[in-house]
């Protein structure tokens, strides 16, 4: 009957059969090797490890490494309560048999590590909620501070006969509490998860999302058994209710479990998909374009030859999980993985034990949390810790000159004992924040413009605390942009901007708006010149006094608006009017070129082409000749008041730059064709 239920992975049931057969002096005398190697693994699987050790000892050391048993036994050692004089015994002895040296090393530095380190007392202190009866229950996940979920087998479904053989327990279902003891805890039916074993189940921290692991039961087509693998669900809250999205890496082949969110939204699981490191190792996958990636191994920093499993990821980026393959006290030990870390640390006793210690949660601002461990007679149980903070928290500040905040931009954290680089982004008061670790060295780097060079600094933490960070990187140079508008706030293409030496009379250099009215300049450029204008025809000037020295930003933006001149002073180039056919001027032309003369006096410097157009009628070449004398009669005209005539060129387009549909062969009345008859002006820059 034992053979029988061993044979369905019934452990439980096994166990206490072969429980009872040990116990009978006689027929313990009848039982062969086979029968004291199924006693050990029903004891084993069952978790009851002293027992494990007993049944051991009617194998020999040959039955041991046939059947495949070492590893196992060696685990029973470190669990049971066994001396350490009795399991280097084993050991030693097993060991010689096998003649593995390097096997027996392996598992001495096991021995040693518990034997070293049994005693050893972490900076957790640990008490066991003790008000879930008989029950077993594990891994509470708390939302807020009135949602803790938790897995359990409370819950008898008495018509379902819901038992797991291997086990003898009823299946584990999600149970739920108001409050952080546990307490009146209801079963959670939000999701339908009855089917088999469900949990561990985790949040997003909004709860909108959830990961809830279940097993399915699968018929081995060989064997006929039924196999057991874990599948990983997920769902999202929606106005509906709980909506399930499909994990395209589930499979009948392989387990899947134990989802978690990580800060930046990756999906961390448990899996011993092919290609793993080990037993079950940790793995990652990212959300994109609506659906999770293929799955990456975490790698050998974290993940053994042995199994990883239960992650829990806080909201500092810190990495908890469990493992049996790290070197550890006992069966499963919680570890704790910062990004960048050479290998997983211990959490050490009493957190961690010589029993399976799992299901780690932290809220680090409270400096508490949960684990589950099944420590006392191999039974699932939850416990609460606290742990005394070791707080070291950086503020970093950026600054230009001073005073003036960096925004948005990059601060690296290299880990000095890891080589790792944090990047964050500075806020709009050019801060940024970084949670620190005990023992701790880091470099604190910006660079935040190609006119600063980069800045860093060292600092090694000896005590806990808050620290300031200043990086103040200095301005090599600096981008000036002029965004040049009218009154409408359109920009003004073509407005002159005129760079003056320190009299304030010589001009130095000329630039153009482009199209959008910006003029880019580098403060390099404007060095040593105090001052600038920006003017337009028809439009108010605008004028700077050079201050750049005084601005500490990499870009400096400097808003220009240019209104429109009085009717007075207006330059009305529509006025500039020629009869059919003719170039000479009319007089209310002259009007409006007295402005211009006047307009150009008071901007000496200032050089610009004064351009002449003629409608259609007549040939191209007869109108480009026409053109460019009206053209010259404008010019001259102007030249005859005073102007220097460098600063004016005379240039006539014919009908090559129409302004309307007026062209060969199209009816128009005469006020269209006038139109076309005009006189334009542009500002060039000296080299034009």
């Amino acid at each position: 009957m034992a053979n029988r239920y061993q044979e369905k992975l019934q452990y439980a049931r096994a166990f206490e059969i072969w429980q009872d057969l040990s116990s009978d002096a006689e027929i313990s005398k009848g039982l062969n090797e086979v029968d004291w190697r199924n006693a050990f693994l029903s004891a084993y699987h069952s978790e009851h490890y002293n027992e494990a050790v007993r049944f051991s000892k009617n194998l020999s050391f040959k039955s041991i490494h046939h059947f495949q048993l070492s590893d196992l036994f060696i685990g029973c050692l470190i669990r049971s309560e066994a001396r350490d004089s009795v399991a280097h015994y084993f050991l030693d002895s097993l060991t010689s048999y096998i003649g593995n040296a390097r096997w027996g090393m392996i598992q001495e530095e096991k021995l040693d590590f518990v034997r070293l380190n049994k005693s050893t007392q972490g900076k957790y202190t640990i008490s066991l909620i003790d008000n879930m009866g008989e029950s077993e229950n594990y891994g509470c996940f708390p939302l807020d501070t009135t949602s803790y979920y938790f897995v359990t087998d409370r819950f008898d479904d008495n018509f379902l006969h819901r038992r797991d053989g291997r086990s003898g327990h009823n299946y584990y279902s999600i149970a739920f509490s108001k409050n952080k003891n546990l307490d009146k805890p209801e079963r959670w039916k939000e999701v339908d998860l009855y089917k088999f074993h469900a949990g561990p189940i985790s949040f997003s921290p909004s709860g909108g999302k959830l990961f809830v692991t279940v097993n399915d039961e699968i018929k081995h087509k060989e064997s006929k058994l039924k196999v057991h693998t874990l599948n990983l669900l997920h769902f999202y809250k929606s106005e509906q209710g709980w909506t399930p999205v499909t994990l395209p890496f589930n499979s009948e082949n392989y387990s899947t479990g134990h989802g978690v969110l990580d800060t930046l939204g990756n999906l961390i699981f448990v899996s011993n998909m092919p290609g793993g490191l080990g037993g079950t190792d940790l793995y990652s996958s990212t959300y994109e374009n609506g659906t999770w990636g293929a799955p990456v191994n975490l790698g050998p920093s974290v993940n053994t030859m042995g199994n990883e499993m239960f992650p829990f990821v806080s909201s500092a980026g810190i990495l908890y999980f469990s493992s049996d393959g790290w070197q550890g006290l006992g069966g499963l030990d919680v570890f704790s993985y910062h990004t960048g870390d050479l290998t997983p640390v211990n959490l050490q006793a009493p957190l961690n034990s010589n029993s399976d210690d799992f299901a780690f949660w932290i809220d680090e601002r409270k400096s508490s949390g949960y684990f589950s461990s099944n420590r006392v007679e191999s039974k699932d149980e939850i416990y609460q810790f606290n742990v005394p903070p070791f707080d070291v928290r950086f503020q970093i500040q950026a600054l230009y000159c001073e005073t003036k905040p960096i925004v948005s931009d990059t601060v690296s954290i290299k880990d000095l004992n890891s080589g790792y680089v944090h990047k964050l982004i500075t806020n709009a008061s050019g801060l940024c924040f970084f949670q620190g670790r005990e023992n701790g060295a880091y470099e604190f780097t910006i660079q935040p413009s190609k006119w600063a060079a980069p800045v860093s600094k060292t600092f090694i933490v000896e005590n806990q605390g808050n620290f300031d960070i200043e990086l103040k990187p200095t301005l090599t140079d600096q981008t000036v942009v002029f965004e040049v508008r009218n009154e409408r706030n359109l920009p003004i293409q073509g407005a002159l901007l005129e760079l003056f030496k320190k009299d304030g009379k010589k001009v130095k250099k000329k630039y153009l708006s482009d199209t959008k009215g910006v003029v880019k300049l580098n403060r390099s450029e404007i060095q040593g010149l105090d001052s600038l204008r920006i003017s337009f025809i028809n439009h108010s000037d605008f004028r700077w006094k050079n201050k750049t020295e005084d601005f500490c930003e990499d870009s400096l933006f400097v808003k220009v608006q240019l209104n429109k001149n009085s009717e007075r002073d207006f330059i009305n180039l529509d006025l500039i009017l020629y009869d059919y056919d003719k170039f000479n001027l009319r007089p209310i032309s002259k009007v409006e070129l007295d402005k211009l003369v006047g307009y150009m006096k008071k901007h000496p410097d200032m050089k610009v082409e004064l351009s002449s157009h003629t409608d259609c009628r007549g040939t191209a070449e007869y109108n480009e000749r026409l053109s460019q004398n009206r053209s010259n009669s404008c010019v001259n005209y102007i030249i005859s008041k005073g102007i220097d005539p460098s600063l004016i060129i005379a240039k006539g387009y014919g009908e090559y730059k129409l302004k309307n549909r007026c062209s060969d062969g199209v009816e128009c009345s005469e006020e269209e064709h006038q139109q076309n008859r005009r006189t334009e002006l542009h500002i060039l820059l000296n080299g034009d």
